[in-house]
């Protein structure tokens, strides 16, 4: 008599679901090895192009002030565009200004600034805005999409515009505009910090 020396169908299925179980964890890993990959190449690109932006800014504005390449709207105070030393005529005026440390110069002709709206003139398509350090004219406002909206006084607004004089008080002629009311306290707050970090970054 012949004794069957197989194993039960359940024994014999037992190392197939370990193996199996064991191949899963493997996969579960690699998927998950290959998101965090994934999310360290995001990390990384995110950072390089954070890097080239930076980069360019500094370069395209060193171009700027050489008389090559479009400019950048920069960053400032109006007391800076008051203190500043002009050149150029009046259709491409360049102004030098100064950094904090008083030593450091950047020669600017397209400006980013803010400030809350003094006076608007729509028959003279002007507004008077006054910022932390003093008033600076905005002209050419009938003409830019947002202007209208931002003559209201009281309103806090961002002007990005070309220089067209610096004394006795800034002028700028603006191709944009924007009404910054709705969070006004913020953006008062963080706009000297905003101002010095870019000319940081540009002197």
């Amino acid at each position: 008599m012949t004794s069957d020396t197989r194993l039960p169908a359940n024994q014999k299925s037992a190392p197939r679901k370990g193996t199996e179980r064991g191949g899963e964890r493997r996969r579960r890993g690699a998927v998950r090895t290959e998101r965090g990959g994934e999310k360290h190449l995001e990390d990384g690109e995110r950072r390089s192009r954070e890097e080239e932006e930076r980069s360019s800014a500094e370069v395209m504005e060193r171009r700027s002030s050489a008389g090559g390449g479009r400019p950048l709207p920069v960053k400032l105070l109006s007391v800076q565009l008051r203190e500043g030393t002009r050149r150029g005529p009046e259709d491409r005026t360049e102004v030098s200004i100064r950094g904090r440390d008083g030593g450091s110069s950047l020669w600017v002709s397209m400006v980013w600034m803010q400030g809350t709206v003094l006076e608007g003139d729509p028959h003279r398509d002007q507004v008077l805005l006054l910022d932390e350090t003093g008033t600076f004219l905005v002209q050419g406002v009938n003409s830019i999409p947002k202007g209208k909206p931002c003559l209201s006084q009281g309103k806090y607004v961002m002007v990005m515009g070309v220089i067209q004089a610096i004394s006795p008080e800034p002028v700028i002629r603006a191709v944009k505009m924007a009404d910054l009311t709705k969070d006004a306290a913020v953006h008062r707050k963080m706009w000297k910090l905003e101002v010095e970090d870019l000319q940081q970054l540009l002197m």
